[in-house]
């Protein structure tokens, strides 16, 4: 059997360790280091890359902000129209349409009277002035309106004179009419 013997001294087996622990140290620290130096290499890449996708956003924001003020002119507009189109609505579905109310004044004028003068009057009132050859004829067009309950109210004949230069009947009459029954 062969041994070997080993004629190191003990202080230099420890120096020879000692050596060895410290480079086997040192080449690890250098690896910790490399890898933290990748590491850090790669998260600042990483928060670099985020910074400038964080700038871009920002951009879009503020171009979307700008468009959005852009707009706002628009909705300004669109709601001034708005509020302008529910006043018109409103008035054409509460207007009463006079010239319903002059047809059917005018369906109802006996050949002999002429209208001279029609006015029309707050508290939805007409005053009607005209002249005609005889009483009867002025009675018989009251007479219609009034049985036209449906437009006519009331028809009320205020005043009545004789001309008797010209031989002609002037007549006032004050004529309440329905605005609900002009409405379309």
């Amino acid at each position: 059997m062969s041994q070997s013997i080993n004629l190191i001294p003990q202080e230099e087996k420890q120096e020879q360790s000692k050596t060895q622990l410290v480079k086997l140290s040192t080449l690890f620290t250098i690896l910790l280091l490399i890898v933290v130096g990748l590491l850090s290499a790669y998260f600042f890449y990483q928060v670099t890359g985020i910074k400038g996708q964080i700038r871009e956003h920002e951009n879009n924001i503020e171009d979307l902000r700008t468009e959005i003020q852009g707009l706002s002119t628009i909705e300004i507009s669109a709601r001034n129209l708005d509020t302008r189109f529910h006043a018109l609505k409103s008035i054409y579905t509460s207007r009463v349409y006079f010239s319903g109310l002059l047809d059917e004044i005018n369906k109802h004028v006996p050949e002999t009277i002429i209208l001279m003068d029609m006015t029309v009057n707050p508290g939805n009132k007409v005053t009607i002035t005209g002249e005609s050859n005889d009483y009867i004829s002025i009675s018989k067009f009251i007479t219609d309106l009034s049985a036209d309950e449906k437009i006519f109210a009331t028809v009320t004949l205020n005043s009545v004179s004789l001309e008797n230069r010209a031989n002609k009947i002037t007549f006032f009459i004050l004529v309440e009419y329905k605005p609900e029954a002009l409405m379309r």
